[in-house]
């Protein structure tokens, strides 16, 4: 099986992110738009509420977020 992943794309991917963020989107359409953006993976760390999100080519992007009380 061949895929053809595109190249990461920062400012697509931030464009994705606040726009599920803002509630704007469901979770397959973030997906998608995350995967043409060049996103293939993401890693949840919990303890330091961060997201990060990886390229395929070691490509980091990672988001804080804020605690919830």
């Amino acid at each position: 099986m061949h895929f053809d992943i595109p190249a990461c794309d920062r400012e697509a991917f931030s464009k994705a992110w606040r726009i599920d963020q803002a509630g704007e989107s469901i979770v397959p359409e973030f997906l998608a738009a995350s995967w043409r953006a060049g996103v293939v993976r993401d890693d949840v760390d919990f303890a330091e509420r961060t997201v990060s999100y990886y390229g395929c080519k070691g490509e980091v992007y990672v988001e804080a977020y804020p605690p919830v009380d």
